[in-house]
């Protein structure tokens, strides 16, 4: 699936329907698809982002997001939809439910995703990262 067609499947603001950076992803990173990447994502949420870049990438080696905050997960199922005039989920079946895992980091862990709370403004932060897990793609 192209970035495009997983930023739909994973309901993610960088679609078509709204910001539609997926273009520009798929355009500069379709080459590097299939290599051992290491990918920092800085503000994850839910981690639905970090769910499509661990997808798009087979091969890579780290997925790593990284936020302030580490949300009580919600999980999703497939009836939803986005209204995208008002940038709001709509669940079809009302059927989103609370995450057995609890915080998004452990839902995502599930997934070999690796998750570190902290402020990414913070440079000794930043520095831990990088002595932690070395050098992102």
């Amino acid at each position: 699936m192209s970035i495009k067609d997983l930023s739909i499947k994973y309901r993610l603001d960088k679609c078509e329907k709204l910001h539609n950076y997926a273009r520009f992803y798929d355009f500069f990173l379709s080459g590097r698809r299939k290599e051992e990447i290491k990918l920092l994502e800085i503000g994850i949420y839910m981690g639905d982002s970090l769910r499509m870049w661990n997808e798009y990438f087979p091969n890579n080696i780290c997925i790593l997001g990284v936020d302030t905050v580490d949300w009580e997960c919600i999980c999703k199922c497939d009836c939803h939809d986005y209204q995208f005039d008002r940038w709001t989920k709509v669940c079809k079946n009302q059927c989103e439910v609370k995450c057995p895992y609890g915080p998004v980091s452990k839902c995502l862990s599930t997934l070999g995703i690796k998750t570190e709370i902290g402020d990414a403004s913070d440079t000794e932060f930043l520095d831990k990262l990088k002595d932690k897990y070395g050098p992102f793609d």
